[in-house]
């Protein structure tokens, strides 16, 4: 291809493959082309919302605005790019849906035990239960905290630069 196309004054820029559905035939073109040696650009659609760092700013405008949802709050945290591992997320999600936290729940310090209602009655397990509901308040406090910082930056008479300010804030703050 390179060859004819360079002896007959073509470029490989001048060169456009257009197809109706391009995804079922990239792979194999892609491979094709790389084979070859031939150089190529593929210009495809893809979603804004499919990017991390999109979607961690979307979702913590969207637990400011509507009042610390539960699923926003663990959309958000499920980015993981709020500083939260895997782990320590999935540990704030187990406690909210044990307890069905709801919005102003998550401003405050957690106080119902992390075991649900099978509560431990000896005292080992009861001092596991506080050093996990412990660890949670810690969690929460991290998740949560630049959350409130973001909304109060947010109240008021809110310019593009004070919103694009506070974003930026946000993002330092977890990140």
């Amino acid at each position: 291809f390179e060859k004819e196309g360079e002896s007959a004054g073509g470029r490989c820029r001048d060169v456009a493959i257009v197809t109706r559905s391009p995804e079922s035939y990239r792979g194999a073109l892609e491979m094709a082309l790389q084979s070859e040696g031939i150089p190529y650009y593929v210009d495809a659609k893809e979603s804004i919302r499919g990017d991390a760092l999109t979607e961690t700013v979307c979702a913590a405008l969207q637990v400011v605005r509507f009042s610390f949802q539960t699923e926003d709050i663990l959309r958000l945290l499920k980015t993981g790019l709020v500083g939260l591992s895997v782990e320590e997320t999935a540990r704030l999600e187990n406690y909210a849906y044990l307890w069905r936290l709801r919005g102003s729940a998550w401003k405050e310090p957690f106080t119902a035990d992390p075991n649900g209602l099978k509560a431990p009655e000896d005292e080992k397990g009861k001092e596991r239960s506080a050093k996990e509901l412990a660890r949670l308040n810690e969690l929460r406090e991290r998740a949560i905290a630049p959350l409130l910082r973001l909304k109060a930056a947010l109240t008021g008479n809110v310019t593009g630069e004070t919103f694009a300010k506070a974003v930026f804030t946000y993002l330092l703050d977890v990140g």
